[in-house]
């Protein structure tokens, strides 16, 4: 007798079960068809961050605000052009990350911000594949009586493989920041790293300096009249 009232106990318990079961089964696929359109809960949360790695990074700027100061303070600047070197210097900077290897860069800048990428991947290897720009923009442009600044914002997609682990696909955002110097005296000792010593290629600090702090050599006048003309690279950063 006993041994049959658990047997009934035990069959009602297991019927319970799957009848919960099957209601909270039924309750997430409900869910799932109206939060993702499919009924595979699983498979809606991966589709949906599928699609979130696939959607480029935004950026924002004045540009409409911004770019006719700018005309009217550069006539002879050509932005498009400018956006096209700074998109490529970005792609240069993420080859060299790859290769390990910044000698072939030309600025300080993208030397500097290298070489900080490798000494943060303690020797990994990295790829970075199928590189796409998806949107370049004048984030920025700002101008007092020594310096004038812009900052271009680009969105930026890649396959990205860190040492053995699997390639994931990347959307990204980097800001590549030119200075145009209008009064070295009013500059001071501001640091200018995409400047360079023609002598031996050392960093100079500052356009009112007439010695090379690292060879010594004196700074040829018509070289810093030059850097004094046009757009210098002043900074990089992915954020």
């Amino acid at each position: 007798m006993i041994h049959d009232i658990l047997l009934i106990i035990c069959i009602l318990l297991f019927s319970s079960v799957i009848v919960i079961f099957f209601i909270i089964r039924n309750k997430l696929r409900e869910i799932s068809y109206e939060a993702f359109g499919t009924k595979n809960l699983i498979k809606g949360i991966r589709q949906t961050n599928l699609e979130a790695i696939s959607e480029p990074k935004s950026i924002m700027g004045m540009e409409k605000l911004d770019l006719p100061k700018l005309r009217e303070d550069f006539k002879e600047l050509n932005i498009n052009e400018l956006k096209r070197d700074a998109e490529q210097k970005i792609i240069n900077c993420l080859n060299a990350i790859e290769t390990k290897n910044a000698d072939n860069l030309k600025e300080e800048v993208l030397k500097v911000y290298v070489n900080s990428r490798l000494e943060d991947l303690k020797d990994k290897n990295v790829s970075y594949d199928s590189i796409k720009i998806h949107n370049t923009i004048l984030n920025r442009y700002e101008r007092n009586d020594a310096i004038a600044t812009l900052k271009i914002h680009s969105a930026i997609e890649y396959i990205y493989t860190y040492g053995k682990k699997s390639p994931r696909k990347v959307q990204t955002r980097f800001e590549v920041e030119y200075i145009y110097v209008l009064d070295a005296e009013k500059l001071g000792y501001k640091t200018i790293l995409g400047l360079n010593c023609p002598n031996c290629g050392g960093p100079i600090r500052s356009l009112s300096d007439d010695i090379c702090t690292y060879c010594g050599s004196g700074i040829i006048n018509s070289f810093k009249d030059i850097a004094k003309k046009a757009w210098i690279l002043n900074n990089i950063k992915e954020f």
